[in-house]
């Protein structure tokens, strides 16, 4: 880094939730395989009934055989998995600390936050995706959004969902101030949805962009704007 260059920050999400992930795999009950992991976690079968209603209906249609019950994930990404699972018997995210990392760390930790929401929308836990929104909120005045990591988000969401949004209103922000360029986004041509979703992200800007900095200030409600729903 050039002297006298401004250091950024980005959020390391992975300590507690690693520590926790490896708990789990001395305990019993319910057996759980995320992506190519060939070793279960065992996660309380009351504990997951409690986080959601997907988790209830796999656990009534598997309990049926009357065997250990395994469930199988091996698509899904394992690092949000790990965050989530933390989440899910503490109620809380694991502890989010702010230190001076390089630019592909940055990345992704960002890209991490928003594989974390897309897992709380496949399997039900509102909770969780608020979270983790409240955290990518706080990422991004550190971080602008990366290319991939739009392009990931936008094949994994339908039209209005709030990641979406955000991720939109986040590359229209980038582009404004230079830290992506017009050729890069030929980079995201074919991206279905984009373009509706850049349009309306533009008007945004151009209407509150003073406020983007305050979009966790409480005085401002404008973090409402990213919940989704909680049952």
């Amino acid at each position: 880094m050039a002297q006298g260059a401004e250091k950024r920050t980005a959020p390391d999400v992975g300590a507690d939730a690693e520590q926790h992930y490896k708990k789990l795999k001395t305990g019993q009950v319910v057996e759980i395989l995320i992506g190519q992991e060939v070793d279960p976690v065992f996660v309380s079968e009351d504990t997951l009934r409690k986080a959601s209603r997907y988790f209830t209906n796999e656990l009534n249609t598997a309990n049926q055989s009357g065997i250990q019950v395994t469930l199988e994930f091996p698509n899904d990404d394992l690092e949000a998995w790990k965050i989530m699972l933390y989440w899910i018997e503490h109620q809380k995210l694991p502890e989010i600390t702010y230190e001076w990392v390089g630019e592909s760390q940055e990345t992704k930790n960002t890209r991490t936050l928003c594989r974390c929401w897309l897992v709380g929308e496949k399997y039900l836990v509102p909770t969780f995706q608020n979270a983790i929104m409240n955290a990518l909120l706080y990422a991004f005045n550190f971080k602008s959004v990366a290319l991939d990591t739009v392009k990931e988000v936008f094949c994994n969401t339908r039209p209005q969902m709030p990641l979406r949004r955000v991720i939109a209103e986040e590359l229209v922000y980038a582009t404004h101030i230079g830290k992506i360029h017009g050729d890069e986004l030929f980079a995201l041509d074919g991206v279905i949805g984009l373009g509706k979703s850049l349009i309306d992200a533009k008007d945004k800007h151009a209407q509150t962009s003073r406020l983007r900095g305050a979009r966790l200030d409480e005085g401002t409600l404008l973090w409402k704007e990213y919940m989704v729903e909680e049952d």
